[in-house]
């Protein structure tokens, strides 16, 4: 049970301004004023008392009070139902920062699943480059060597007809008589060396697919190299290769034998 002082009574009461605190400030005067005058204050009994033999008087309580504590619980009650919708409004917050917790480290994560991929990505295409740019170059070596034995072929058939007009005619028909007939080989120089005798003007395009599918022509008699495959090889895209290789069709180079099962031509020489 907590206490109040006359004083401090006082003091409380004095201290309400609100309008609807005026009955129990005027009840409280009258308490006040009952003490002082006859040294107590007593309320008035009420009009129904408790029947039991043994049980306590029942005192009638002033209106002003009645009001009071009504207004009292109202104000609790209301306090009450602000106290319950907070709470539920706080759990509704918490729930909802939880479930965007939730969706952040989802998407934390897709987001590092899609770095992931890119960096997977990135490395194929950095392999890809590194093995067309090995391929090309390989290509480029080999244009080379043919170029050179193509040079070195010319060289000599320079030198054969240099003596054949530093000699006479006997020796020559001698020369030409005693020599034995040598062997016809086939080889990509002699096909690139046929080629330039026939006044063909081959450009790089050209050079680079006819150097990567001679080889496989003059072993197998035929190529069936897909477009895809001589594009990554030489370094070209595929529409080039395929105009390289309807020149040398046109230009009588080639001869088209065939197609694949997956409908790729079959390229072998005239």
């Amino acid at each position: 049970m907590r206490m109040v002082s006359l004083p401090g009574l006082i003091r409380l009461v004095n201290g309400c301004t609100k309008p609807e605190s005026e009955p129990f400030k005027n009840w409280v005067t009258e308490v006040v004023v009952s003490i002082q005058r006859h040294g107590s204050y007593e309320l008035e009994k009420a009009e129904v008392q408790p029947t039991a033999p043994d049980a306590p008087t029942a005192y009638a309580m002033p209106k002003e009070v009645a009001e009071a504590i009504v207004r009292l619980e109202e104000h609790n009650l209301d306090m009450d139902a602000q106290m319950l919708a907070m709470q539920r409004e706080a759990q509704e917050l918490r729930r909802e920062s939880a479930e965007l917790m939730r969706q952040s480290v989802e998407a934390q994560k897709e987001v590092a699943e899609a770095h992931k991929e890119v960096a997977e990505a990135q490395k194929e295409i950095a392999k890809t480059q590194r093995e067309a740019l090995e391929a090309q170059q390989e290509a480029q070596r080999e244009a080379e060597r043919v170029q050179r034995e193509i040079v070195e072929a010319i060289r000599e058939s320079t030198a054969v007809q240099r003596e054949s007009f530093t000699a006479g005619p006997d020796s020559i028909r001698r020369h030409w008589r005693d020599r034995p007939e040598p062997p016809q080989v086939v080889t990509p120089a002699s096909v690139i060396a046929e080629w330039r005798e026939s006044n063909l003007v081959v450009t790089a395009d050209i050079w680079a697919v006819a150097v990567y599918i001679l080889p496989a022509i003059i072993a197998q008699g035929e190529c069936l190299y897909p477009l895809s495959t001589i594009a990554s090889n030489t370094g070209l895209t595929e529409h080039r290769v395929h105009d390289a290789l309807r020149m040398l069709l046109k230009r009588g180079c080639l001869r088209q034998t065939g197609v694949t099962p997956d409908g790729a031509p079959v390229y072998g020489l005239k």
